[in-house]
């Protein structure tokens, strides 16, 4: 087994090099010597990912995972490849194994929380965004929560919550756009409240 380890490592540095199919042939190669290692199946499934091999890649993660059930990477990848997918129920089983495999990552509260919203389960993207707000703040968390406030039309806490995620990241473009939107959805409910 520790003969694999030479094999991963160069498998991982021609995924940097954008060397795709020799990191698969390598990874390949490891896995014939060690078929249990779920960081060689990770890896090999972020290899097939990026020559468009998904059916090869999913199969890659789901075994990483049912040989690592604590693999936070292999859930990572396979979430993001179901999202590419849009099955989006079986991003949020995976979010929701993530956030017991690593409480106190925000992302992934975060982004559990842009799926309820993609999904229009407002009450839970709320839940899960206030819980994340308990461990840490982010920009994204505090710009969903803003966006969700939108929606509820309570403009003066979505402003607050912009503003609140923009001096935390005040170089994002996206988040002054939103700043900048939302000043003209509030003027334009101001003008259409005052013609009434």
């Amino acid at each position: 087994k520790q003969w694999t380890a030479p094999y991963v490592s160069l498998g991982t540095v021609y995924c940097q090099q954008k060397e795709f199919d020799k990191a698969v042939d390598i990874l390949e190669r490891a896995n014939k010597i060690d078929p249990n290692n779920s960081n060689i199946h990770n890896n090999l499934g972020v290899a097939y990912e990026k020559l468009k091999r998904r059916e090869e890649a999913l199969e890659e993660y789901k075994k990483a995972i049912k040989l690592n059930e604590l693999n936070a990477e292999a859930h990572t990848n396979l979430a993001r490849l179901l999202l590419k997918l849009n099955q989006f129920d079986e991003v949020i089983k995976i979010l929701k194994e993530l956030i017991k495999i690593k409480p106190k990552d925000i992302s992934n509260y975060s982004n559990l929380g842009a799926l309820y919203m993609k999904k229009g389960m407002l009450k839970e993207a709320i839940e899960v965004l206030n819980e994340s707000l308990k461990i840490g703040i982010s920009p994204d968390t505090l710009s969903n929560l803003a966006i969700l406030h939108i929606q509820q039309k309570n403009y003066k806490k979505a402003m607050e919550l912009f503003n609140e995620a923009l001096k935390l990241n005040p170089e994002d473009p996206e988040l002054k756009q939103n700043i900048e939107r939302l000043k003209k959805l509030k003027d334009a409910s101001t003008d259409n409240h005052n013609r009434k």
